[in-house]
């Protein structure tokens, strides 16, 4: 006979049960992905995302681009592209599904994190349009469903303006 303690030992071992993980907003689930070299990453991303009529979030991601192309203001007019062999420091982001025809682009954001290997200058920002691999890139990407979400701006007072790499500031579910 077990005594109080010692009951945990006593039990027969549980199968390990794998399940979704509730994040709130629905179940969250995973997938890895992995691109060949010349493929737009944010393209496929994206397709991924319509495809699924899901939500996605990247979770992490490796490998090396060979373009990439950065916002250098909010209205995301001015752009720098950079063009070689860029090691991926970090991806982070999400993907949002359009609730109507008028937003079938992508609605979120994704940032970046790169270094140059040649000569070690490290440099990141917001991506938009262009992320090519130089290399198979993997990147491992969460999708969700949200039954709404909501636009908390950092800044009450600026107008919010959706665009290819405006990333949300926090999502809530609709209540």
């Amino acid at each position: 006979m077990c005594h109080f303690l010692q009951l945990l030992l006593c039990l027969p071992p549980q199968p390990t049960l794998l399940r979704s993980v509730e994040v709130g907003l629905s179940v969250l689930a995973t997938k890895s992905h992995v691109w060949i070299s010349l493929t737009d990453v944010l393209e496929k991303i994206t397709t991924f995302s319509h495809s699924l009529s899901k939500n996605v979030t990247i979770i992490s991601a490796n490998g090396a681009v060979s373009k990439i192309k950065f916002s250098q203001s909010p209205s995301f007019v001015e752009t720098v592209t950079y063009e070689g062999r860029f090691e991926i420091l970090s991806l982070k982001g999400s993907v949002f599904v359009g609730t109507n025809e008028s937003e079938q682009k992508r609605v979120g954001g994704v940032k970046g994190s790169f270094v140059s290997l040649s000569n070690s200058h490290a440099f990141g920002g917001k991506i938009v349009d262009v992320l090519i691999a130089a290399t198979s890139v993997q990147i491992i990407l969460g999708s969700f469903y949200s039954e709404g979400r909501e636009v908390v701006l950092s800044n009450p007072n600026e107008p919010h303006v959706e665009g290819p790499s405006n990333p949300l500031s926090v999502v809530h579910p609709s209540t």
